[in-house]
């Protein structure tokens, strides 16, 4: 299939404005499109210097798009460590003030009952225990035979 672009006259050419050149002529050689060698030697060589330049520039910029989006991606990933880091010292600090205040908790009953309780009203309650288990661990609960 051969596309080309003739320095005709047709009525498309002649809506624009007259060049001091002609129209390039474009060759199918089956391996794609490509231009013509007079072509190539009259207009590619001014153009390939700045396509060039125009190359390496958005080589650059991709590279350093590049780099700044790994920065990034090392910051969140440097953020989601430490947020998960707090997460695991809050879950800590949470099961530590839960034992803590069961502690609290424990310690505010047990001296609430020793204020409540007086030394001498100690030592009648572990005496009457004493009896009462003395009582039920000697006595039999059957009537001894006559």
């Amino acid at each position: 299939m051969a596309f080309s672009f003739s320095s005709e006259k047709s009525h498309c050419w002649s809506l624009l404005p007259l060049q001091s050149h002609p129209p390039l002529i474009l060759h199918d050689s089956g391996q794609g499109l490509s231009h013509s060698h007079s072509v190539k030697e009259k207009y590619t060589p001014h153009l390939r210097v700045p396509l060039q330049r125009r190359h390496e520039q958005m080589k650059k910029n991709l590279e350093a798009q590049h780099k700044e989006l790994e920065e990034k991606r090392r910051q969140l990933e440097d953020e989601k460590n430490n947020w998960e880091a707090q997460q695991r010292v809050l879950e800590q600090q949470k099961l530590d003030s839960s034992r803590y205040n069961t502690l609290l908790q424990h310690i505010h009953f047990y001296t609430t009952v020793l204020h409540v309780v007086n030394h001498e009203q100690l030592f009648n309650l572990f005496l009457w225990c004493h009896i009462i288990l003395y009582l039920f661990s000697y006595s039999s609960p059957h009537p001894v035979p006559s």
